[in-house]
């Protein structure tokens, strides 16, 4: 780019969406986050959801929900973001974040009688098996929760299910990091889940301000 920028629009509230959100607020940036969802991160404890998104106006970030593109006007040095809800907002760039897709376009799939959706995913059972009885997929192709670590994990159990393993289950339980400023890290069911499906559980607090991390990051800021 040839000119700088002091305000940009991040397209989609996702992960990579706030991931950016932060880098781009922690250097200075003006931010505008348009989240097509009622609520960041909706499928965190919603906790957690609220206690990012309180961060991110504390720190000036403006979160816009509910909200789709209706179009993208361009310019030299500016774009305009026209919203189906009306409202138009300029800005010096947008970031374009609103999900990821399967690398398939170019491996052909219509050979061998698969076909993937609009995000270049495959859909797959249980067993990891496609809608073609003998070739299975896992990792990013197949959509969520597209995580490195879940991946090895869905490989391996779609390559036990391939030679037949009776004790083989698919991965459900997927540890998340998500890198935003503060950094949130999850595994298991939230408290929603388990108040819909009436299993008691208790709650625990720690809070930040009271870990050894903290008391140094206060006295490395001070000196």
């Amino acid at each position: 780019m040839d000119y700088v920028v002091k305000k940009i629009i991040i397209y989609g509230a996702g992960v990579i969406g706030c991931e950016y959100a932060s880098i781009f607020t922690g250097l200075g940036y003006k931010v505008d986050l348009i989240n097509n969802q009622d609520q960041l991160l909706n499928y965190l404890d919603s906790e957690i959801s609220d206690a990012i998104a309180h961060d991110f106006r504390q720190f000036g970030v403006l979160i816009r929900s509910n909200e789709e593109i209706d179009h993208l006007e361009t310019h030299d040095d500016y774009v305009v973001l026209h919203l189906k809800s009306g409202k138009r907002i300029k800005s010096d760039a947008i970031l374009w974040s609103n999900g990821r897709s399967g690398n398939t376009e170019g491996l052909n799939l219509e050979a061998i009688g698969l076909k993937a959706n609009g995000r270049g995913q495959l859909k797959v059972d249980d067993t990891y098996c496609t809608d073609v009885d003998n070739i299975y997929a896992a990792g990013d192709v197949i959509g969520w929760p597209s995580l490195a670590s879940a991946a090895y994990d869905q490989g391996r159990c779609a390559a036990a299910f391939m030679v037949g393993d009776s004790d083989a289950e698919p991965v459900s339980s997927v540890p998340t990091g998500i890198y935003t400023i503060p950094e949130i890290s999850c595994i298991g069911k939230t408290e929603q889940e388990l108040t819909d499906e009436k299993v008691p559980y208790e709650v625990g607090q720690a809070f930040f301000k009271h870990l050894a991390r903290a008391k140094l990051s206060v006295n490395v800021r001070a000196y």
